[in-house]
C-alpha cells in the first residue's frame, strides 16, 4: 500500500491527500523528497527560517549536511551562514568537473580562513580530506612536501580551471584560439 502524499505543511498540521495531523508547536519538519538526480538550480542554503540542503563538498552530501547543520548552529546571520555554504553543484557533463572542483575549491580557501571552522573539520569523522592533512606526520618529509606542493600549486591550479570554465562559455571557434 503506498502512503498518502503530504500536500501541504504548516505550524501545527500535516495535511494529507486524505485527512490531516496535527503536530506540536515548533515541530521541525524536514523535506527529503527533493531528488538529486537532473539540474537543480541552486538556492542559498540559508533563506530566513528555511535550510535547503545542497552539497557543499564535492559530491559528498552527508558531509555536507553535517557541516550545514554546524554552521547553522555556531554562526549567528545568513549572510554569514551562506558565505560558509556555498554550493558544490552535483556533476551531470564531462566539463562539470571544471566547474565542481573550482567550487570545491573555493569552499576549501574559505573554510580555511576561519581557525575555528577548521578545528570542527579536523575533528570530524566525515571529513576524510581534512584528516588526510591532519594525519600526515609532521616528521615525514615527503608527505609534507607533497601538501606544501598542492597548497603551493591551488591558486595556478584555481586560474587554469576558471580560464577553462570561461573557455566553455565561448563559441567554439573562439575557443579553438584560446
Amino acid at each position: 500500500m503506498i502512503p498518502p502524499c503530504v500536500t501541504h505543511l504548516d505550524n501545527t498540521v500535516i495535511t494529507l491527500e486524505q485527512g490531516s495531523y496535527h503536530t506540536p508547536e515548533n515541530t521541525l519538519f524536514i523535506d527529503c523528497s527533493a531528488s538529486a538526480l537532473g539540474e537543480l538550480a541552486p538556492l542559498p542554503v540559508f533563506s530566513d527560517d528555511k535550510i535547503t540542503l545542497q552539497t557543499i563538498r564535492i559530491i559528498q552530501p552527508v558531509f555536507s549536511a553535517s557541516l550545514i547543520a554546524h554552521i547553522e548552529a555556531t554562526y549567528q546571520n545568513d549572510q554569514q551562514k551562506n558565505a560558509l555554504s556555498q554550493i558544490v553543484p552535483l556533476p551531470n557533463k564531462a566539463t562539470d568537473w571544471l566547474t565542481v572542483n573550482a567550487a570545491f575549491m573555493r569552499n576549501q580557501y574559505i573554510w580555511s580562513q576561519d581557525k575555528a571552522l577548521q578545528k570542527w573539520l579536523y575533528c570530524s569523522r566525515l571529513d576524510g580530506f581534512s584528516q588526510l592533512v591532519v594525519d600526515a606526520p609532521k616528521d615525514d618529509i615527503e608527505k609534507q612536501a607533497i601538501l606544501l606542493r598542492l597548497r603551493s600549486n591551488a591558486p595556478k591550479a584555481m586560474e587554469n580551471l576558471m580560464r577553462l570554465i570561461a573557455t566553455l562559455n565561448m563559441p567554439k571557434k573562439e575557443a579553438a584560439h584560446a
